[in-house]
């Protein structure tokens, strides 16, 4: 924070120090120090930030931190929106598009969630923030507007992409468990949990603590108390994907919606 702070006093015109800030401040991982007063400082960075130059990853960050932390779906809308002020290359990197899939599948919106899918020909978000097969959002997409058939095609696209990539690094844990994830959503939850079974010890004796794999297995598989119990733990750990405002909306956990457990933690989040 120092060191940034510094950058900006020398020259208050620097984008990504006050871009750096707002990660700070918030990031994908946890809100700093617990406080959600944090959540309206990134913010603020991010508008300083856009004020010098409006760049993708600025306008990605702050309709996330709109959508995941305030709520405000229709303020990440008209943030996204101003991608369009861009060059199509500066807005067609993976974690933008995975943010224009994703927020679109908060608005329960899964048309305009496929329609992002168009921008790229990428089979797999690579990136340091977002990693999945592109085909899990476009699955989740045709789900929601109650297209099952071609949801089913998109999971065994992605167990196609993640089959090879695991033969290219058959000891990756995250590929494991993203097949288990696939098997599960596929309807094939014995070879999911055989699948996911190292992910989940190795994660376990590291004390890695839960993550979206987790919860996103569980999910898959029917398994609703263990995904419940992380979905808590991650809400507890102030995790951007499961704030009080994504808990009801992400296509991941409609399967949980209605049990008594997934709507006690709602009833929580309400409060």
């Amino acid at each position: 924070m120092a060191t940034y702070e510094e950058c900006l006093r020398r020259n208050p015109r620097d984008a990504l120090a006050y871009y750096s800030l707002s990660i700070i401040f918030v990031s994908t991982g946890t809100v700093k120090d617990g406080n959600l007063a944090n959540v309206d400082v990134a913010l603020r960075h991010l508008d300083g930030a856009l004020a010098v130059q409006p760049f993708a990853s600025a306008l990605v960050q702050k309709a996330s931190v709109q959508a995941a932390w305030k709520g405000d779906l229709l303020a990440a809308r008209a943030t996204l929106d101003r991608l369009a002020e861009l060059l199509l290359a500066e807005r067609t990197d993976d974690r933008t598009i995975y943010f224009l899939m994703w927020i679109a599948l908060l608005e329960q919106n899964p048309q305009r969630a496929l329609l992002a899918s168009t921008l790229t020909t990428i089979t797999y978000f690579e990136d340091n923030v977002v990693a999945e097969p592109v085909a899990w959002m476009k699955a989740l997409a045709h789900q929601m507007a109650g297209r099952n058939n071609f949801a089913e095609e998109e999971w065994r696209a992605a167990e196609a992409v993640v089959r090879d990539r695991l033969q290219a690094s058959p000891n990756s844990l995250t590929t494991q468990a993203e097949l288990a994830v696939t098997l599960a959503r596929l309807g094939r939850k014995e070879e999911a949990a055989q699948q996911f079974a190292r992910y989940e010890a190795t994660m376990r004796e590291a004390r890695r603590g839960v993550t979206p794999l987790h919860a996103h297995c569980y999910t898959a598989m029917g398994e609703v108390t263990k995904a419940v119990q992380v979905l808590a733990q991650a809400r507890k750990n102030m995790a951007n994907w499961a704030t009080d405002h994504t808990l009801p909306r992400d296509p991941r956990w409609a399967a949980l919606h209605g049990t008594p457990e997934f709507e006690a933690l709602l009833a929580e989040a309400k409060k």
